[in-house]
């Protein structure tokens, strides 16, 4: 049953149970759900599964930022400290934080990664250039080493002929990065006639 977690494709009757175990979970554990549950008269115990989605109460980011605390977000027995936390750009006009168990960090990382081996032939260790991403301080990029990829994180505020430069000093086999970033790199790119030779992979987010 353990190992079924993990499987990509599941049964209606899995489906059916992820999201009854989500809905219930969320009610019980989770204080800002449990309001807006209270508040629209559902019953989370009642809810039966996808037939039922209709009746759940749609949450925008103003639900999540107004007025509430991270613990009154999170499960009542997370503990935000030991959380790995992610940072939406904030592309809409509100940017969000995001946290998650470092069991389900790094198996959202794997299942990217995954993906981008089927889609291409990557070497056994490859190095990935982020774009857009938050990095605080100069010169506007970080370099890291997770599981045998090195990651060049590279800040959105940089001149695009900067995030260039870089790239051409790093190598990338895949660059990723919001649509917007990587159409304004291409562009450069095109501008100043680079390639890069080792890349394989370019993957939009």
């Amino acid at each position: 049953m353990y190992l079924q977690r993990f499987r990509l494709v599941k049964s209606s009757s899995q489906v059916e149970a992820v999201l009854r175990f989500m809905v219930r979970s969320a009610s019980d554990n989770i204080l800002v759900y449990r309001r807006l549950l209270a508040e629209t008269g559902v019953d989370a115990h009642a809810f039966r599964g996808p037939e039922d989605l209709e009746q759940l109460p749609i949450v925008d980011k103003s639900a999540l930022l107004h007025d509430v605390t991270i613990d009154q977000l999170l499960h009542r027995r997370s503990k935000p400290a030991r959380c790995v936390r992610v940072h939406t750009s904030g592309y809409t006009g509100v940017p969000i934080d995001i946290y998650m168990s470092w069991a389900e960090a790094a198996y959202r990382s794997w299942n990217v990664v995954r993906a981008w081996r089927r889609l291409a032939k990557l070497p056994t260790l490859f190095r990935l250039a982020d774009l857009g991403t938050w990095v605080g301080g100069e010169p506007g990029k970080r370099v890291l080493n997770r599981a045998g990829i090195s990651v060049l994180r590279i800040a959105q505020a940089l001149p695009v002929e900067q995030q260039i430069d870089m790239l051409r000093d790093f190598v990338p086999h895949v660059i990723s990065g919001p649509p917007t970033m990587l159409e304004l790199l291409a562009w450069g790119m095109r501008d100043r006639r680079i390639a890069f030779d080792q890349l394989r992979l370019v993957a939009s987010r």
